[in-house]
């Protein structure tokens, strides 16, 4: 079904929505046992607490909503934080905390979040997460209903949507985007990082962001450091941006709200290499993995050794394999095999993808022609990766180097079937957010491949629910 888009030129005085409310805390965690501090500055729960790397954060919130006046602050509570402006630290003693919140929101209405960080002491690598907390419809009021029924929505999903606290529709109106600024003069530096709706937006957050202390847009992991306690008048600031465009949004989105959360974490640079990602973690574990997931896996992909009629193949589709629609390739695989694993989504085009390159000829690659699972279905963004590793007697399966995004999930990167012993095992990725764009990268060694063994094993499975 088609949902499109409505123009409704609804009255600005008519209440939309709000945007929800934020919380801005810290916590910390020392990595080793000397030197190798961290450190968080996190926006959620409203709870502060602070490791050895101290990270402070200098917040300024503003909000137009009819005065037209760029200059114009937010006025309202921001917790224990105070005022539209201000900068926070924290202890486990003494938290702290700081909230935007708006109410009211109209079309045409806009304003922005900056941030600045204060490290105390050291130079540290920082990150940006995000996670969508809610996108509540909050009831439905007649010409609301008017609006989702022309866009497409059936009487008995609109029913449904009404106390649903992920059934509204504000975070996809919400135009939003996250760039460097200027300290001093709130000047954009740069392209921005990232652009879109703020379920986008927050989408791509949650896989993390290395943030570059010279706020160059296209360092990525290869990023500078943020200074210590002088980022305020050097280095950059970041800036998120958001409006509920004037003529592009109608009664669809009348009394719903969208709250969420933002993370700011901090690594001591000396003696790491910033590549190591605090927004998303991962864990090993024996087993196929699948039972560690809050839901049935919706997308699926396979790297196999074959036997009978399916010969060596990559796989991609729809979960389970089994029963679900999916688009195959066949590959030849010399024993052992070491590859390069990739996997792919595009959320563009809605495709899955799946890649494997042994560097001496046996390559192959296969997209998915269907139509994807839809992962936010239930309202979590907050997704789950789990690759399995499969073995049996006198064949083995390992994946190495595991990276999403480039960069290294926190917890492991590794997973390995262990023949005679754990024949199958497996690493979870938590906290991902599968509908942005995403790519996942391992290096695989199959022992046993191509011996017209199992057509299970050895194998490396994807499951993305």
């Amino acid at each position: 079904m088609t949902r499109k888009s409505t123009d409704i030129g609804l009255s600005r005085r008519r209440l939309l929505g709000g945007l929800g409310a934020i919380g801005l805390a810290s916590a910390g965690a020392g990595l080793g046992t000397t030197a190798y501090f961290s450190d968080e500055e996190t926006l959620a729960n409203n709870d502060l607490t602070a490791g050895t790397l101290d990270l402070g954060v200098r917040y300024e919130f503003a909000a137009d909503q009819g005065s037209r006046n760029d200059d114009n602050p937010y006025a309202g509570s921001n917790g224990t934080g105070g005022g539209d402006f201000g900068i926070v630290w924290g202890t486990p003693e003494a938290p702290a905390s700081v909230r935007y919140q708006l109410d009211d929101v109209k079309p045409g209405d806009s304003g922005w979040l900056r941030f600045s960080f204060l490290l105390d002491d050291n130079p540290g690598y920082v990150w940006a997460c995000a996670r969508l907390t809610g996108n509540a419809q909050n009831g439905v009021v007649d010409p609301e209903r008017a609006a989702l029924l022309d866009a497409g929505f059936t009487p008995a999903e609109i029913d449904a949507s009404e106390t649903d606290p992920w059934g509204g529709q504000l975070a996809d109106a919400i135009a939003a985007r996250l760039v460097y600024q200027n300290p001093l003069s709130g000047t954009q530096l740069g392209a921005p990082l990232l652009d879109g709706s703020l379920r986008a937006v927050l989408g791509a957050l949650a896989n993390g962001v290395p943030l570059d202390g010279t706020g160059d847009d296209e360092a990525g992991l290869a990023r500078e450091c943020f200074a210590p306690m002088d980022s305020l008048t050097a280095g950059a600031a970041l800036a998120l941006y958001w409006e509920l465009p004037f003529g592009e949004v109608g009664n669809e989105v009348q009394t719903d709200s969208v709250a969420f959360d933002l993370d700011f974490r901090a690594e001591q640079c000396r003696h790491n290499d910033g590549e190591v990602n605090p927004c998303i973690e991962a864990s090993a574990d024996d087993g196929y993995g699948v039972d560690r997931l809050a839901r049935p896996p919706v997308w699926f992909a396979r790297a196999r050794n074959g036997a009978g009629q399916v010969n060596d193949q990559l796989l991609v589709g729809n979960a389970p394999a089994n029963t679900g629609d999916y688009d195959t390739a066949g590959v030849a695989w010399t024993d052992p095999t070491t590859a390069e694993l990739t996997v792919t989504h595009d959320a563009t085009t809605g495709s899955l993808s799946i890649a494997i390159d042994d560097g001496d000829g046996s390559s192959a690659a296969v997209s998915y022609a269907g139509t994807l699972a839809d992962v936010t279905s239930v309202g979590a963004t907050s997704n789950a990766i789990v690759l399995t590793a499969k073995g049996d007697s006198g064949v083995t399966a390992s994946v190495t180097d595991v990276r999403l995004n480039g960069s290294v999930p926190s917890g492991g990167d590794a997973v390995s079937s262990v023949d005679g012993s754990t024949d199958i095992a497996h690493l979870l990725i938590d906290g991902v957010n599968a509908s942005v764009d995403w790519t996942l990268t391992a290096s695989v060694t199959l022992v046993g491949a191509g011996g017209g063994g199992s057509q299970e094993r050895p194998a490396v499975d994807v499951n993305v629910a």
